[in-house]
């Protein structure tokens, strides 16, 4: 029972790192099951996003305040908003909490190690927005961050029935086990998601 329970641990962990890679950094170019869908942080301008680019410069809470300004202009507002961080970028936000004499929200972060809702908005840390160098020519960290109302944004869902095939490789002994699921991604509303580039990740 102990490795049956491992083994679904090990396979829903999986299909929950693919599904929020696709949903996040996927290319939608089909070169493998992390890019099968265009996530969000791959929203350009051209395709209805408000990109801003914050050029090494580290997020701000005055960054926060020109988000929630978007989102009310456009009327996609309220306490739905959610913000994907790589967290050495989120470093630069706690800071700005604590600079900001903001007590309340600074001492959660001390004892939680964790970023509460900021104004309405709900703070999810993640790497697969990964840090990446500004430039060719210099190696300064940087990171996207990625705000969005998700019930506007974007849909996505599976199938509940999870197809499970079995193999025998007889020569290396082995049984081999493989499972697949139907996974679905449509972006649905790109003015509704608020792209931060190379925000300050060092």
């Amino acid at each position: 029972i102990d490795v049956i329970a491992q083994a679904v641990r090990h396979l829903g962990k999986k299909f929950a790192e693919c599904e929020e890679k696709n949903a996040l950094v996927g290319a939608g170019d089909g070169s493998d099951a992390y890019n099968l869908f265009k996530g969000l942080s791959k929203l350009t301008a051209s395709d209805g996003a408000q990109v801003t680019d914050k050029a090494k410069a580290s997020i701000s809470l005055d960054d926060i305040d020109k988000v929630l300004a978007y989102f009310e202009d456009q009327g996609y507002g309220g306490d739905n908003l959610v913000m994907f961080i790589n967290p050495h970028a989120a470093v630069y936000l706690r800071k700005a909490l604590s600079d900001a004499g903001l007590d309340t929200l600074s001492s959660r972060v001390i004892t939680t190690g964790e970023l509460p809702t900021i104004y309405g908005i709900k703070i999810v840390e993640t790497s697969f927005l990964a840090r990446r160098d500004y430039a060719a020519d210099d190696t300064t960290q940087v990171s996207d961050v990625v705000i969005c109302n998700p019930s506007l944004a974007a849909v996505g869902g599976d199938r509940r029935t999870i197809t499970i095939e079995r193999d025998r490789d007889i020569k290396a002994g082995l049984t081999i086990i493989a499972a697949s699921e139907r996974f679905a991604w449509q972006i649905l509303r790109a003015d509704a998601v608020y792209i931060l580039q190379n925000v300050l990740s060092q």
